[in-house]
């Protein structure tokens, strides 16, 4: 018997974090950061036979795991209520239980970019 497997997973994270300013009050401001919280993920794994392809068997988990980040980044300031960010934090959620990709970690580099208005 041959089988054909699919298998993917989305991961949200909600994570609350502290922000800390090196220079607040200038056009250009260093900030770091460093948090926590949530990430869910939706995990799916499909077998099918390749014999009987219209049978397919199904599994899909549901989990909630904890996260930490730490990062770095700066503002852009053109004026009070209006910038430019850009930063890169690190993420590690260590998984609850072994994900349909076969991962128990979720950990990476991230970078953003972004417009900072205040109302």
């Amino acid at each position: 018997r041959r089988y054909s497997i699919d298998a993917w997973s989305l991961t949200a994270p909600f994570e609350i974090g502290l922000f800390l300013g090196a220079a607040p009050g200038r056009s250009v401001q260093p900030y770091f950061s460093a948090g926590g919280g949530v990430a869910v993920t939706i995990s799916k794994r499909m077998t099918t036979r390749v014999d009987i392809p219209s049978d397919p068997t199904s599994v899909t988990r549901n989990l909630f795991s904890p996260c930490v980040f730490a990062g770095c980044g700066i503002d852009f300031n053109v004026s009070r209520d209006f910038g430019f960010t850009l930063g890169a934090k690190y993420r590690y959620v260590p998984l609850s239980e072994t994900l349909a990709t076969e991962q128990t970690v979720l950990a990476g580099a991230l970078a953003s970019g972004g417009i900072r208005l205040r109302l």
